[in-house]
């Protein structure tokens, strides 16, 4: 039996049922809608167990106007986009799910296995094989007399083996904690390719594009990415880079322009993705200057080469990105 609970801690429904089976010792997942929401194919299963009818919280002000809608896609996708419109609680149990309190249908749902009590240490437990994560403990009000069980109840988590250190132990988001580290001298090296026709090649070497020095714009496009690269991926942090270049190299066979991204500084965390990040922004710049002489270039190959510095050490990569018979090349 695998028991998801939706529902508000603000909803006394809600509170009512997770005590209900909180008391028959049966392991339950409780998704706080005002937090997380509910997924599609949660919604849908749920609406294909009850009916679109009794999904609706006709309390919500804006209740009526979902009603009015005609067809039941439009009033899942207003449910989605407005948790709160929702009815609670929200029980499921697979394909099986209730709108409401009802325990007496809770009751027919089959043998209500109580979760067995497990060995207690440090608070928390780790059961063996899949899946894998942190289990904290919740125990019954003590007894005089009486030894007090341990029984796990898992959150709503995304556990990963090996743990990735943008995740905290609940799975949210989180910028990796780097004030207690040493500042270290760091260096990373990206490195990328674009196809092109033979016409945007030679265009390119002759300076002959429309829009001008098409190196020398995405050179600058790159060295300004690397610079900002905390400003596009969320969870980078500000760095103070000491030194951002890119240069590169015209392909014969295949036509193509590679571009190599170097950048350096001495600091608490690596700049891998500013290595990335100013490659990246190099090649898409070689695009937008060449488009208009072809609209078939592919970006490709992009990938680290080589780091140095910090915890993980030096890195240089020894095998091509993937296998050059999988990569189209044009020209």
């Amino acid at each position: 039996m695998n028991i998801q609970i939706f529902g508000t801690s603000k909803c006394f429904d809600t509170k009512k049922a997770q005590r209900w089976f909180k008391e028959r010792r049966i392991k339950f997942q409780f998704v706080d809608l005002a937090k997380y929401g509910i997924s599609p194919g949660e919604l849908k299963s749920v609406k294909n167990a009850v009916g679109m009818d009794a999904l609706l919280n006709e309390a919500h002000p804006d209740a009526a106007l979902v009603s009015y809608l005609a067809y039941d896609e439009d009033k899942l996708e207003k449910l989605l986009e407005e948790p709160r419109l929702l009815r609670t609680p929200i029980v499921r149990n697979g394909r099986q799910a209730t709108v409401g309190y009802c325990p007496d249908v809770w009751q027919s749902w089959g043998p209500l296995r109580a979760a067995a009590p497990l060995p207690w240490k440090q608070g928390r437990f780790r059961l063996s094989g899949p899946p894998a994560g942190p289990w904290f403990c919740r125990t019954e009000a003590p007894r005089r007399g009486v030894s007090v069980p341990f029984y796990p109840i898992r959150r709503r988590s995304f556990p990963m083996e090996p743990r990735l250190n943008h995740f905290d132990e609940s799975g949210s988001a989180v910028m990796v904690d780097v004030t207690q580290k040493e500042p270290t001298f760091r260096t990373a090296v990206a490195r990328g390719e674009i196809r092109v026709s033979r016409p945007v090649l030679e265009a390119i070497a002759a300076g002959t594009a429309a829009k001008g020095d098409v190196l020398g714009v995405a050179r600058v496009a790159g060295i300004q990415a690397a610079k900002r690269t905390w400003e596009l991926i969320p969870l980078c942090h500000p760095l103070m880079l000491t030194h951002a270049s890119v240069d590169f190299r015209l392909l014969e066979d295949p036509c193509a322009v590679e571009a190599t991204c170097t950048v350096k500084l001495s600091g608490k965390t690596g700049v891998e993705m500013e290595a990335l990040t100013g490659v990246s922004t190099a090649l898409l710049t070689i695009y937008d200057m060449c488009k208009a002489l072809d609209r078939s270039m592919v970006l490709t190959d992009i990938c680290l080469v080589h780091k140095e510095g910090g915890k993980s050490g030096r890195y240089d990569r020894t095998a091509p990105p993937c296998p050059p018979e999988e990569v189209r090349r044009d020209g």
